[in-house]
């Protein structure tokens, strides 16, 4: 799940035209902290999810739920 959520994420930030440095103003989040997202290393807690979602507009499920995923 967490490669899913990654690729998700990279889509969304390069579709909105976002940096890590960017985005991580936007979410109150340390570049180090997305670039682990970025790479698989991590996962996002429940309110980052949120936080991201909210602000790219998508649902929670999507960011989480490899049925959206084109594989």
């Amino acid at each position: 799940m967490k490669t899913y959520f990654a690729k998700v994420l990279k889509e969304l930030m390069t579709e909105h035209n976002f940096t890590i440095e960017e985005l991580g103003i936007k979410l109150n989040a340390s570049q180090s902290q997305i670039n682990n997202w970025l790479n698989s290393k991590d996962y996002p807690g429940y309110w980052a999810i949120k936080d991201i979602s909210d602000f790219f507009n998508v649902s929670a499920d999507m960011l989480l739920d490899t049925k959206y995923c084109d594989e």
